[in-house]
């Protein structure tokens, strides 16, 4: 735990003066800001490692209650050397001898903390391996505290920075969400916490421990210590502290330890292992456990302690940059999103609120850089005549908001005032009917969780003009259907308005793209928390947004997008289930783990992959590898193909029966349905999209370039350098003789000579960043053609239309990102936004 509260970079937003930079707003901080940084936290060389001291050592001391005077020891309260455990005397005493040996490691001596008591004194001892000290002394300090049994806490995980530019940023965030965080007890770190560990950068670690206002307890991660020969936690442990204990907070055991073992040598690892064990074994029966490691646990791990008679009730894990939920029996399995910020584009930056209560545990994400926001996002600054759906945004990173009224003033000065209905996370809704042309007035107030009043102004201007009747046009039914994939013949007339929107359920909405087969739009339902929430797909009827049907996941959040097949609707579920379902009724058809070891969940809930249909079966993907191809009707195993598709939103594509993948460091194509080998080649990204074939090329992206290779040979013809930031990497789309790309901007590419055509810029109205901060601006949206236009959308939240000159023809501002890929049917445009909210577009008459 550190309770150390250094404030001495600034870490406030950047507030928008005349002469601001839309890029300042985006990254939130000035120049001036950063020069600061770098004079407090000035760069330095590594220091050399010292020569441990072998030594046997002495360590008493007493743990005693400071408001009850220290004559009043605690008794019975569970020290340990790191290796074995000791309770205290009843005076609240403790000695014991242990010897410091030849590893180049600290040892700490680590006092449990009981419920019911704060520490006023840090938590440890740190013992260096370098000095020749054998006597040791240290008292335990606590006070008494009220503790609920029901409580909240705040997890953060793999800040992971190397720059002041990313310091100055994530203790902007640390500062945000403890600054008002009354009803939270403590902020955990789930590890990485730096890129290399060196201690420069654990000077920059210091600034962002320091901008928390509540205490925290942090755990290592591999990278805390890949800049020591061979690899180790001493920096970790010299800076921060013990790299594995344990306290008690409201009745709950919290256990913290490494699983990167090699990290900690050999005697290290043995004296870890000893010490969970003990730890473990102290518990009193029925005692909640939550677990942190860097990595999730393994399923084995989660079943040992279940037949040990342990109540595991959560693990909190890192590691792999996403938000996810897995699980394993009924114990949830959390990894939350990584505070440096750009994995995932914008609003990668998710804290994660964690609460305790009589029903199990729950937990709420949370985007960081996001300040009073409140917006009306429908209508827009202008809309038509006739009913309409009115969404407001009303959001606050670390405050949650309790209500939003809506004042109404027509051209006339006629007024009328409505209170709002919250809709997910981050909306709120009512239904607007106007029927005279001009402008209209919107005035909100909304109140948060502290009582505080929001205002905000909104202008309307209502044109003389209704929406066209929805016509629905050929099935969308799934993520790359068309030839070439997602580019249609006809599509609606810009501008468009929204028809209706309606939540879907979901919540940090990465891959859940929505699709459209028999006059119908499905949609997964994703929502990466714990808690009584809903894991599913839902089906809505394309021209009215009324939902039809709403079925249950077999086994947890469902990440990516369904797939429809004739009168089935296929998902792959996060924790590697594949299932089918009637697409009329949403009745559970089959369902199954891709291996047996699934049918208890799965902790790393990583898969995101869409079912893929094919004349063979329905192809659908394991987490990286294998392959299964399923029988349509029964998910009956046809065949299974070891071949490995990578990591973050990458999947297979198949082109008259060649199945093609470009993955992290490598790429192949097989030929199907007995899977012989093509070509076989290397690939230098670390992230890739899904591709598809035209004009003989195999076409990808990666995170800085786009690529083109011969389907024969698998040769590379070209490579195309387009910025984007992140891992989530959008299909490129064919439109004639272009090939269209999003990114930090979006690009159209010449399919012949790979030379950049046209580029449509991103992020520049500085209005959107005033109260959205600290972002990192990508274009994860997959686009669609239809008819004579584009269509995609963007992390600065809009939704936009071109021609294939590259003129922007339409834009709107849906309120958060839209890193799904939208889809048309007939004259509609259906998109998924951050959010969770399904808009329904459609034209003018």
């Amino acid at each position: 735990m550190q309770d150390q509260k250094t404030r001495l970079i600034h870490l406030l937003p950047v507030e928008r003066q005349t002469k601001t930079e839309t890029q300042d707003l985006i990254r939130g901080f000035t120049d001036a800001e950063l020069a600061e940084a770098q004079v407090i936290v000035p760069e330095r060389e590594e220091p050399g490692l010292t020569a441990p001291i072998p030594r046997k050592v002495h360590v008493s001391g007493r743990a005693w209650v400071a408001d009850q005077g220290r004559a009043n020891g605690l008794s019975d309260v569970r020290v340990t050397d790191g290796e074995y455990i000791y309770l205290t005397e009843e005076d609240g005493t403790f000695s014991f001898i242990f010897d410091m040996d030849d590893d180049p490691h600290c040892r700490f001596v680590v006092v449990v903390c009981p419920s019911g008591y704060r520490l006023t004194t840090p938590f440890f001892l740190r013992i260096p391996h370098d000095e020749e000290t054998v006597e040791y002394q240290v008292d335990f300090v606590f006070h008494t505290d009220i503790q609920d049994s029901q409580f909240s806490f705040l997890v953060a995980s793999d800040s992971q920075f190397t720059r002041p530019e990313a310091m100055i940023s994530i203790a902007k965030d640390f500062a945000q969400m403890t600054e008002e965080a009354k009803d939270l007890a403590f902020l955990m770190t789930v590890g990485d916490l730096t890129m290399s560990g060196t201690h420069y950068q654990w000077d920059m670690y210091d600034q962002i421990q320091g901008a928390s206002q509540l205490p925290i307890y942090n755990s290592f991660g591999g990278h805390d210590g890949n800049c020591l020969t061979p690899r180790s936690t001493l920096n970790y442990e010299l800076r921060i502290g013990p790299p594995y204990y344990s306290w008690d907070y409201g009745g709950v055991h919290f256990v913290q330890f490494v699983t990167e073992h090699r990290y900690l040598g050999e005697r290290g690892q043995t004296r870890q292992d000893k010490w969970l064990e003990a730890d473990l074994k102290m518990v009193v029966p029925e005692t909640p456990v939550i677990v942190a490691t860097h990595y999730p646990l393994k399923a084995d791990w989660f079943d040992q302690r279940k037949a040990e008679g342990f109540k595991v009730i959560c693990q909190l894990a890192a590691h792999w940059h996403c938000v996810q939920v897995g699980s394993r029996g009924s114990v949830p399995v959390l990894i939350t999103a990584p505070a440096r910020g750009s994995d995932w584009g914008s609003y990668s930056n998710a804290y994660r609120w964690v609460h305790i209560t009589s029903n199990g545990v729950r937990s709420d994400l949370r985007v960081a850089g996001q300040y009073q926001r409140l917006e009306v996002i429908s209508p827009a600054v202008a809309t038509t005549l006739g009913q309409q759906p009115i969404r407001l945004l009303a959001y606050d990173s670390a405050k949650k908001v309790k209500t939003v009224r809506c004042r109404l003033a027509d051209p006339n000065g006629v007024i009328q005032s409505t209170d709002l209905k919250l809709d997910g996370d981050w909306t709120w809704k009512e239904q607007f009917n106007p029927q005279i042309p001009g402008q209209w007035t919107f005035e909100l107030d909304a109140t948060d969780q502290l009582n505080q009043c929001w205002q905000q102004k909104h202008l309307v201007e209502v044109i003389d003009t209704c929406l066209a009747d929805p016509v629905i046009g050929g099935d969308f039914p799934w993520i790359l259907a068309g030839d070439p994939p997602r580019v249609l013949a006809e599509g609606p007339e810009p501008p468009l308005y929204p028809l209706w929107i309606q939540h879907t359920g979901s919540v940090h909405v990465l891959h859940a793209s929505p699709v459209v087969a028999h006059g119908h739009v499905y949609v997964a339902v994703t929502n990466p928390n714990a808690g009584e929430i809903f894991h599913g797909i839902c089906c809505f009827e394309a021209k009215t947004g009324q939902e039809i049907w709403r079925s249950p996941s077999p086994r947890g959040d469902i990440r990516g997008a369904v797939t429809v097949h004739e009168d089935c609707v296929y998902t792959v579920t996060g924790q590697g289930w594949a299932a089918a379902y009637m697409a009329k009724t949403g009745e559970l058809l089959w369902a199954q783990p891709l291996k047996p070891a699934y049918a208890d969940g799965r902790p790393l809930a990583i898969n995101q992959t869409p079912p893929i249909p094919t004349k063979f079966g329905l192809l659908v993907s394991d987490w990286q590898s294998p392959q299964f191809l399923l029988n349509y009707q029964t998910g009956e195993e046809i065949r299974q193909f070891d071949i490995d598709i990578g990591y973050y939103a990458a999947f297979a594509t198949i082109f008259d029966d060649i199945l093609y993948i470009a993955r992290r460091y490598g790429r192949s194509a097989i030929r199907l349905p007995l899977g012989e080998v093509v070509w076989e080649g290397e690939e230098s990204a670390r992230s890739t999209s899904a591709g598809i074939v035209v004009d003989g090329k195999f076409i990808y992206r990666t995170a800085s370039s786009v690529k083109a290779l011969d389907t024969e040979t698998g040769e590379e013809i070209w490579d195309t350098p387009v910025a984007n930031a992140g891992f989530q990497n959008p299909i490129p789309v064919v439109w004639d003789d272009l090939v269209l790309v999003n990114g930090t901007h979006f690009t159209a590419i010449d399919l012949v000579t790979s030379e950049i055509r046209w580029e449509v810029a991103c992020a520049q109205d500085a209005s959107r960043f005033e109260r959205s901060q600290r972002q990192t601006m990508a274009g994860s949206s997959t686009p669609i053609v239809a008819g004579n236009y584009a269509y995609f959308g963007h992390d600065d939240t809009s939704i936009r239309t071109v021609n294939n000159q590259g003129h922007l023809v339409w834009v709107y501002r849906l309120g958060t990102p839209i890193k799904t890929a939208p889809v048309v049917c007939g004259n509609l445009l259906f998109a998924h936004d951050y959010s969770g909210n399904l808009w329904c577009f459609a034209p003018t008459v």
